[in-house]
């Protein structure tokens, strides 16, 4: 990340008190005194007011992300307010091109935050979301977002989507340091306590649980900053991605695991974009908003 560094021109006046100058009272030096805390206090001012718009407004400058590999941040680059974690509003999987859909942060016991989390779509499936929602809702932008912000037809809506064969991607990048087994247990709770869990014969919940588990088996730190990704196919497959450097080339990343029954990534992405209580609530809504607005656009 490219770090934003600045050059404070101060003026410093020197008081040199000569031989002539020694009938000063005391009180014009404490007037003197008072003078120079009451400029001091105005700059200091000044450079708070002008931090804070910095984090407050990441397209005044280059926000300072200490955590994100060198160069990644650009113009095209969207910074979650939350957590001040970079997401490119573009990325490659696969040689396709996804981008992204919303972005927002988990957080857990009195708002804990754990990682931010990042929604992209394949751009060549905004096609199926115009099909789909227009001809489940409307081609009204304010009418599908209220149906995805309802607690029952937005699950309705997103399994439509996934049916039809969006392609859909995750993208975790811890706020703090954490392990495989922490991300494992919080994936495999949002799954198997999704209703819709139940509709899994035993063996294909059982097997897809075990395959999940499996991705994440090993014993292994997850440092602030690296990525994390969860991928659905068109046939439903989830593909667990990790990048342990940061640096999201071919040659960074490793292949976890792939979980094959389609429905186990179906509840996942249904429990962040659908429900009463997704896994991210920011994530959930800048999702829905941006999906109501491609109907529109495209």
């Amino acid at each position: 990340m490219f770090r934003q560094s600045g050059r404070l021109a101060t003026t410093t006046l020197r008081t040199r008190i000569g031989a002539g100058s020694r009938s000063f009272t005391s009180t014009a030096t404490a007037q003197l005194r008072s003078r120079a805390v009451f400029g001091t206090t105005i700059l200091s001012g000044v450079l708070v007011a002008y931090t804070g718009l910095q984090l407050l407004d990441p397209g005044m400058v280059n926000p300072i992300r200490l955590d994100s590999p060198p160069g990644k941040l650009t113009s095209e680059t969207t910074v979650q307010p939350d957590t001040k974690v970079a997401f490119p509003n573009s990325i490659s999987i696969d040689k396709d091109e996804f981008q992204l859909l919303g972005s927002g942060v988990r957080s857990v016991s009195f708002f804990f935050q754990v990682y931010a989390v990042g929604i992209y779509i394949a751009k060549d499936d905004i096609n199926k979301v115009k099909q789909v929602l227009s001809s489940s809702v409307s081609a009204d932008p304010a009418q599908i977002q209220a149906a995805l912000l309802d607690d029952v037809r937005s699950g309705e809506l997103i399994s439509k989507l996934l049916a039809a064969g969006t392609r859909l991607s995750i993208r975790i990048v811890p706020v703090r340091k954490t392990d495989f087994g922490h991300l494992r247990d919080g994936f495999v709770r949002a799954i198997v306590g999704h209703p819709r869990f139940k509709q899994l014969p035993a063996d294909n919940g059982g097997e897809g649980i075990g395959d999940l588990k499996k991705a994440f088996g090993r014993k292994r730190s997850v440092l602030k900053g690296q990525i994390l990704y969860l991928n659905r196919s068109t046939d439903g497959k989830l593909s667990i991605e990790f990048y342990a450097d940061t640096k999201e080339s071919p040659d960074a990343h490793e292949v976890l695991g792939v979980v094959d029954e389609p429905l186990i990534s179906e509840l996942l992405f249904l429990k962040y974009l659908s429900g009463k209580n997704p896994s991210s609530e920011s994530a959930r809504q800048t999702s829905v908003d941006e999906l109501s607005q491609l109907v529109a656009v495209h």
